[in-house]
């Protein structure tokens, strides 16, 4: 069986925070023959399933500690999907934090134990 690129998300997530520069990279891993603009597209839908269903929260990095974004979910995606269609990688690679919530490492876990190499 082969893990969905959102379950991949929380499968890295459940050791550390996953930028989405990491996102990126798993959705070329799981698919290296899609063309940039699907590449885009399942990028974006894995970050809308992920923080529409709960399993993650978006924010940012400063040093040791964490920082989810504030407001509403809808504010949180256009920033995602503006800084991902129309930054260069430099930019948004590192800039956009995942952390996963309870239910999303509960899920990491299991996606593991079934998949072990997808990491």
């Amino acid at each position: 069986m082969t893990l969905t690129l959102a379950e991949a998300v929380l499968a890295a997530g459940t050791d550390d925070w996953v930028p989405l520069r990491a996102i990126d990279g798993l959705a070329r891993r799981l698919e290296p023959n899609a063309d940039p603009s699907e590449q885009h597209h399942r990028v974006l839908e894995a970050v809308r399933e992920l923080l529409g269903t709960e399993l993650v929260e978006v924010g940012t990095i400063s040093g040791t500690e964490f920082s989810a974004w504030e407001g509403p979910l809808s504010a949180s995606l256009a920033r995602i999907e503006e800084a991902y269609l129309t930054q260069a990688p430099d930019e948004w690679g590192f800039a956009i934090w995942f952390n996963n919530t309870v239910l999303g490492d509960d899920i990491g876990r299991a996606a593991l134990s079934r998949e072990p190499d997808i990491l």
